[in-house]
């Protein structure tokens, strides 16, 4: 970094992506600084540099400096990062340490030891805050480190899943047999290696649908996912006005129940769709059976 675009820097003040600190903090709140640039997309942490601006300079050996903050990076984050350092002359006989951290970081959220706690910040405006739960969420599949759709639905049980319908997708999708619909025990195992039920944390005797499994094959999914369906409106033109043709909100499991000869014979959510589809799209100049 050239003197020119630390002062640069320094001139703009704390912002998302800039933090201003001395180089004495205790560890764990320089720490917090760092989990929280990385969880937003990095930036830069000066230190010598007061709050209002002014620079105070380096405190200590730049070599000394320099393996502190390695050690914070090391010991203090989780997952451990090594940072781009450097150090800029200033004003004759003062030093300025940078601290870069790059945007491309993979690992989110990373977490910031704080006491003897692992607890994950994020950065909002220029000061860096505890996540809430669903900031902390959003960081884990922002990284794919967790997908949503195999998280246990709470308060659910196997009895909450149709049978039926995963009879059907075992035998047309997976082409396997599945077990008689009342040993509930070779059920559980079967979904448990299929990531279609999960273990309840702390409840190894206990295990829930997944919210993928609710969502394809539960009998009522909105008892535990509300938000879960379509909300469905055809217009009788191009744009969207007051008056519509239909309006409907589509609910229910997401795929049908299908006999063994592939006849249709309770419709899921996709089944519902395509059907709200075909009673209200004209194609080429013709309205479809029942527009």
């Amino acid at each position: 970094m050239l003197t020119a675009e630390l002062l640069e820097l320094i001139r703009n003040g704390e912002n998302s992506g800039v933090e201003f600190k001395r180089d004495d903090v205790h560890p764990d709140s320089l720490a917090k600084e760092i989990g929280a640039l990385l969880n937003l997309r990095g930036g830069h942490i000066l230190l010598g540099v007061e709050k209002d601006g002014s620079v105070s300079g380096l405190t200590r050996d730049r070599q000394v400096a320099e393996e502190w903050v390695i050690n914070i990076c090391r010991q203090n984050i989780q997952p451990a990062i090594i940072p781009y350092w450097e150090v800029i002359p200033w004003d004759g006989d003062k030093l300025v340490a940078v601290i870069t951290l790059p945007v491309d970081y993979p690992d989110k959220p990373y977490k910031s030891k704080r006491g003897g706690a692992w607890v994950t910040f994020v950065r909002v405006g220029s000061t860096s805050r505890e996540a809430t739960r669903e900031e902390e969420a959003r960081l884990y599949q922002a990284s794919g480190l967790m997908r949503y759709d195999i998280r246990p639905v709470p308060g659910a049980a196997l009895e909450d899943l149709d049978l039926r319908r995963l009879e059907d997708y075992f035998r047309q999708w997976r082409r396997q047999r599945s077990p008689r619909q009342g040993d509930l025990e070779a059920w559980t195992r079967l979904l448990l290696n299929c990531d279609l039920l999960e273990i309840l944390e702390g409840e190894p005797e206990r295990a829930a649908p997944t919210v993928g499994a609710m969502l394809l094959f539960g009998r009522n999914p909105n008892r535990f996912l509300p938000q879960a369906g379509i909300a469905a409106a055809a217009y009788h033109g191009a744009e969207k006005d007051y008056g519509t043709l239909e309006r409907a909100v589509l609910r229910g499991p997401l795929v049908g129940w299908f006999s063994e000869a592939g006849e249709l014979l309770e419709s899921g959510v996709v089944e519902q769709a395509m059907e709200f589809v075909r009673r209200n799209t004209r194609v080429e100049g013709f309205i479809t059976e029942g527009g």
